[in-house]
C-alpha cells in the first residue's frame, strides 16, 4: 500500500512504518496526559489561573527547549531522546500517586500541566526532526500525511477510551498508561537509521551550525513569525473554549474528561481519515501554501460565527467547532511547517526546529497569557473573537511570505542536487 499510494522504495517503507509508529506512540502518551491535565485542573483550580498558568507554561517550555538545544550536540540526538522518554515515564508513574495525595493542591496541578506542554514541545521537536533527517532529501510531502496519521490514530483510540472510562475509573490512573507507552517509544528510536544528509553548499559540508545561526537566518525568523501568530491565535481560541467548557459542566472532573475525551478522539479521527487521504494530495498538487492557508481561513470563518452568536453569553457549540479547525491545523498547517524546514542545511535544520519549536513557540505563548492576564477580567468571549479575527487577517499575509521563501530556496536546493548528479560543482560556477 505504501509503494502505491506514496510511491516509497523499499528502504524508505521501513523508515515510514517505524516513524508511523513514533508518533502514534508519541501522539497517544500526549492525548492522556493532557486529558488528565485539563480536566483535573479545570475541576479542582478553576479557570481563573489559567492565564498566569499559560504564562509559567510558556517560561519551562522554553527552558526545556534550551537544555535539549545544549545538550542534543554532546549526547547525540537519539540518546537524549530516549533519556527524555525514560524520564517522563518515571515522571507520569508518580504524577498519580502525588495527585490523590494532595487532592486540592495548585502546585501539583499545575505541576502536571507543565509536564503536558514540555511533552507536547519535546514531542514536536522529536519528530519534525525525524521527519526532516529521514525524508528532507526526498520530498516529504509525499509521505507526512501517512506519518501524521499516526498520531490521529492513537488519538481515536485513546480519546475515545478515556471518554467511555472517565465515568468508570479514577481519570489520574491513566498516567500509568502513559508511563507503559513512554517506553513502547523507544523502540522506534532504536530501529530508525541515522541518515547521511545531502548538502547544500561547500560551506554547509565544512562549517557547523550554532544555535545563533538561526537567528541571524531571515528564512528561519519568517517561520518563527508564523508560528508565533499561530500560536497568539490558537491560545486565544483555547482560553475560550475551556472557559465556556468549563462553566457548562460546572467544573465536575468526570464530565470534563468524558468531553474532552470524546472531543480529542473525534478530531483525532477526523484528522486521520484527512491526513491519510487528503494531505499528501492537497501539498503534491498545491504545494505548502495551500498548506498553510487552510487553518486561519477556517478559523476567519469559524470565529466570525462565535462572535456573532456571543452576544451576550457565549456558547459551546461555536467555540467547540472553533476548536476543531484543530484538524486542519493538524492535517496541513503543522505538515506544511515541518515540509518548509526541507531546504535548509542539515546541522541549521535541527537548530531551527529547536528555535521555533522551543523558543518562538513559548515566547508567543508568553506574550498571548499576559495579554490574557489583562484581557480576562475586562474582555469577555466576543471581544476575543475580535481580537483573533485581527490577527487572522495578518497571519494570511506572513504564509504567504514564507511560501515565497520557501520555493526560492527549494529552487536552489533541487539546482544545486541537479549540479552534483551531473557532475558539476555548482561553488565553481
Amino acid at each position: 500500500m505504501l509503494e502505491r499510494l506514496y510511491s516509497l522504495n523499499q528502504d524508505e517503507r521501513r523508515s515510514a512504518c517505524w516513524l508511523f509508529f513514533y508518533n502514534f506512540c508519541n501522539a497517544g502518551a500526549y492525548v492522556l496526559v493532557r486529558t488528565v491535565a485539563d480536566s483535573a485542573f479545570l475541576s479542582h483550580i478553576g479557570t481563573e489561573q489559567l492565564p498566569a498558568l499559560y504564562m509559567l507554561s510558556a517560561g519551562v517550555v522554553a527552558l526545556s527547549s534550551l537544555a535539549y538545544g545544549h545538550w542534543m550536540p554532546r549526547i547525540g540526538f537519539r540518546k537524549l531522546v530516549i533519556g527524555t522518554l525514560l524520564a517522563l515515564s518515571l515522571m507520569s508513574v508518580v504524577t498519580p500517586i502525588a495527585m490523590n495525595a494532595f487532592t486540592d493542591s495548585l502546585t501539583v496541578y499545575a505541576l502536571v500541566y507543565l509536564l503536558s506542554q514540555v511533552r507536547g514541545s519535546l514531542g514536536t521537536i522529536f519528530f519534525t526532526t525525524l521527519l526532516s533527517e529521514q525524508f528532507a532529501n526526498n520530498r516529504p510531502e509525499r509521505i507526512v500525511g501517512f506519518l501524521g496519521a499516526g498520531a490521529n490514530v492513537a488519538g481515536v483510540l485513546l480519546g475515545f477510551a478515556t471518554g467511555v472510562l472517565a465515568h468508570k475509573m479514577d481519570v489520574h490512573q491513566l498516567m500509568y498508561a502513559v508511563a507503559a507507552i513512554d517506553l513502547l517509544t523507544i523502540i522506534p528510536m532504536l530501529q530508525l537509521k541515522p541518515r547521511r544528509a545531502i548538502t547544500f553548499s561547500h560551506a554547509d559540508s565544512t562549517e557547523k551550525s550554532r544555535f545563533r545561526d538561526a537567528l541571524h537566518t531571515p528564512y528561519v525568523l519568517s517561520i518563527a513569525s508564523l508560528v508565533v501568530i499561530t500560536v497568539l491565535v490558537s491560545t486565544f481560541v483555547e482560553y475560550q473554549w475551556k472557559v465556556t467548557a468549563a462553566s457548562e459542566y460546572s467544573r465536575n472532573e468526570e464530565s470534563l474528561a468524558a468531553y474532552f475525551g470524546y472531543f480529542y478522539g473525534a478530531i483525532y479521527l477526523v484528522t486521520g481519515l484527512l491526513q491519510l487521504f487528503v494531505t499528501n494530495r492537497v501539498l503534491q498538487s498545491g504545494g505548502i501554501l495551500v498548506g498553510l492557508l487552510l487553518f486561519p481561513v477556517s478559523l476567519l470563518v469559524s470565529t466570525g460565527i462565535a462572535w456573532v452568536v456571543a452576544f451576550k453569553q457565549a456558547a459551546l457549540w461555536p467555540l467547540t467547532i472553533t476548536k476543531a479547525c484543530d484538524a486542519l491545523k493538524r492535517s496541513f498547517n503543522e505538515p506544511s511547517i515541518q515540509i518548509a524546514y526541507s531546504p535548509m542545511q542539515h546541522r541549521l535544520r535541527r537548530q531551527a526546529i529547536t528555535f521555533v519549536a522551543g523558543i518562538a513557540k513559548p515566547f508567543s505563548e508568553a506574550i498571548a497569557a499576559a495579554a490574557l492576564v489583562i484581557l480576562a477580567s475586562t474582555a469577555d468571549v466576543r471581544d476575543l473573537s475580535g481580537v483573533v479575527l485581527a490577527l487572522v487577517v495578518i497571519w494570511l499575509v506572513v504564509s504567504v511570505r514564507v511560501w515565497r521563501q520557501f520555493a526560492n530556496r527549494r529552487h536552489r536546493a533541487e539546482r544545486f542536487r541537479t549540479d552534483l548528479d551531473g557532475g558539476v560543482d555548482p561553488n565553481k560556477s
